[in-house]
């Protein structure tokens, strides 16, 4: 455990110094700087703060491999089984759950009001951080964008596989949903052409 924990000490460090230099670069060399986007300042900005946390964990929380079988791994169990139960990582010292994210596996489930517009979303509607719902899926093109396969009303060839598709959002993390319909829909798509 010593040579884990060191050695993931030192490899945090050296990302650290190596984020820094590319930093620096990117604000010295004329053109690196000229080719360099807002949005890899934002890139930037949030790799350094993510690899930082890491090595406040690993200073402030040592021995992550004894206590992250304890309570990080029964969490991800949770989710394998697709029921996310967060009471494992609640009690984790606020830095661990900054650095793992733990409030970002678990889309925070509100209820908001319900629709009136869309019969298949009457009753309690939850709000997550994933988004979804803009080309809903449905038989009817007055009040959905795709069909029940995911193929636009009016475009032939245009053809949606991800979450858009979905009439409402759900209360947790849609990843294997997403595939799981992005798959089946693909072969329909094949099989018809």
């Amino acid at each position: 455990l010593y040579i884990l924990e060191g050695a993931a000490l030192v490899f945090g460090i050296l990302t650290v110094v190596g984020l820094g230099a590319a930093i620096v670069r990117r604000m010295t060399v004329s053109k690196v700087k000229m080719v360099t986007s807002p949005l890899d300042w934002v890139l930037f900005a949030l790799l350094m703060l993510e690899v930082i946390v890491g090595v406040a964990v690993a200073l402030f929380h040592p021995w992550g491999s004894s206590w992250f079988a304890a309570t990080a791994v029964p969490y991800f169990w949770s989710l394998l089984k697709l029921n996310p139960d967060i009471s494992y990582v609640t009690p984790m010292p606020w830095l661990v759950k900054l650095l793992k994210g733990a409030g970002a596996e678990v889309a925070i489930a509100l209820p908001q009001q319900p629709s009136t517009r869309f019969g298949i979303a009457a009753g309690t509607v939850v709000q997550t951080e994933h988004v979804m719902g803009g080309l809903r899926m449905g038989g009817n093109p007055a009040t959905s964008v795709t069909d029940g396969e995911a193929r636009h009303h009016y475009l032939d060839n245009v053809f949606v596989a991800d979450g858009a598709v979905f009439p409402t959002s759900g209360g947790h993390n849609p990843t294997l949903t997403i595939m799981a319909t992005a798959l089946r829909n693909a072969g329909r798509w094949a099989s018809a052409l």
